[in-house]
């Protein structure tokens, strides 16, 4: 800005130089000290009969007299004007660290703040926003245009800043925001994808996920669901006989229903519609608020295989023994004195090879499954699984885990179609006895 102005008052300068040299409008000699025109003298004459200047001295005449242009002085002294105006103002604001933003009107800022790309302006603009929004300066119907700002960007725009976030839930814990913004900002916020196991025998349960995430949001919600499923948009209710495998987990659900044994006959061999309707529950983890509810339909399609055809295969290949051992680590075992709870966990990081074990404990000849199936593709990332099951009668400091291939895990996992087939035995893994918390 300081640049544009120093150049506008350069050209108001040269505009106003301009104007007072003016135009020629003859050819007349002119003596170069006092301007008297020299015209008709005498050949011999050498000095200015008007002052007496030499006339034979280094540049004593000047050519033409001149009419000034009023109209280019006068609009250099207005350029200049309106440019040292604007530096000293400028200068003014400077030093007395005056921001100018906080005097634009509620437009400008709006239009400032929603810029496509994240710049130093918009980010000025935002938080000029959230100060007006916070003091109290923006009358109902300006905050209701700022959170349909916020609500439009968490909706379209590429990259999200938080900020807008911060103005719509400040606005919502000061009462100022209606419920149907807030039901929009959350319903924006939630994200929930739906994945099914493409291919699933007949006979054998259907495993899904569902992932769910809070994205463009500040605050963090607990989200709670109750799903409800059909195929080929048939109302019959999946119920829970048969083999069946269900938990839950930080960002999502998961679940492998079995169908009712009658719908199953009713459906023919090839692809279908899995649905899944739920009612999703967002709560607030920092106010005591009631939940906010959604209905949301989630659908994706599958191919029913006959009861004949296997859905997964067993991958044989003894060199990966040795490999496959090492990515799996127990760690945290511990039981509970007096209760005979055990409490570990099991790490899987990297497996060469997909995995589908049930998983027993081994003390001497007695074993025990325990309740955790393992289902991890080959080559994924970290996956831990929570064991927590009383086992009676475990004593001394060490225990055997064995882990042993299971084509119905296999087949109760969303994306395995393979699972190595070969036991995995974790020798003396130790344990510790704490005392049973209250």
């Amino acid at each position: 800005m300081s640049i544009a102005l120093s150049i506008l008052l350069i050209v108001g300068i040269v505009l106003l130089a301009r104007g007072l040299r003016g135009r020629p409008i003859d050819d007349h000699p002119l003596c170069g000290r006092c301007g008297f025109d020299l015209l008709g003298l005498p050949p011999d004459t050498f000095r200015c009969s008007e002052c007496g200047a030499d006339l034979y001295a280094p540049n004593p005449i000047t050519v033409g007299h001149r009419d000034r242009r009023r109209r280019t002085m006068l609009l250099g002294i207005v350029v200049s004007a309106i440019a040292s105006c604007g530096l000293g103002t400028q200068t003014y604001i400077s030093t007395q660290n005056i921001d100018l933003l906080q005097y634009e009107p509620l437009w400008m800022v709006q239009h400032s703040a929603r810029s496509t790309t994240p710049t130093a302006s918009s980010n000025r603009a935002l938080s000029e926003l959230q100060r007006r929004s916070t003091a109290g300066e923006l009358s109902a119907g300006q905050l209701n245009d700022i959170i349909d700002a916020a609500l439009s960007e968490q909706q379209n725009a590429k990259m999200w800043d938080p900020r807008w976030g911060e103005l719509v839930e400040s606005a919502h814990e000061n009462e100022h925001l209606d419920a149907a913004r807030w039901h929009r900002y959350l319903h924006q916020a939630l994200r929930m994808k739906l994945v099914v196991r493409p291919r699933v025998r007949r006979g054998d349960p259907v495993p899904y996920t569902v992932s769910t995430e809070i994205r463009r949001a500040n605050r963090s919600f607990d989200i709670r669901m109750a799903p409800r499923h059909r195929i080929d948009k048939v109302a019959d209710d999946f119920h829970g006989d048969g083999p069946s495998l269900s938990w839950r987990f930080a960002g999502g659900y998961s679940s492998a229903q079995q169908p009712d044994p009658a719908l199953f006959d009713r459906l023919r061999e090839g692809e279908h519609t899995f649905e899944l309707v739920t009612v999703v529950s967002l709560h607030d983890n920092r106010r005591s608020l009631p939940a906010e509810e959604f209905e949301v339909s989630l659908d994706a399609r599958w191919i029913l295989l006959p009861a004949s055809e296997k859905s997964v295969t067993p991958l044989v290949d003894p060199v990966m023994i040795d490999a496959v051992k090492r990515a799996i680590s127990p760690e945290g075992f511990e039981i509970r004195t007096g209760t005979d709870s055990l409490y570990g966990r099991l790490v899987i990081d990297t497996s060469p090879a997909p995995l589908a074990f049930d998983v027993y404990l081994r003390l001497g000849s007695i074993e025990q499954k325990l309740n955790a199936t393992v289902q991890v593709a080959a080559n994924s990332t970290k996956t831990s699984y929570a064991i927590y099951q009383d086992v009676p009668g475990l004593y001394g400091d060490r225990f055997d885990l064995v882990l042993r291939p299971s084509a119905a895990a296999a087949a109760a996992s969303v994306e395995l179609d393979q699972y190595f087939n070969h036991e995995i035995v974790l020798e003396g893994v130790p344990f510790t006895h704490s005392p049973a918390t209250r």
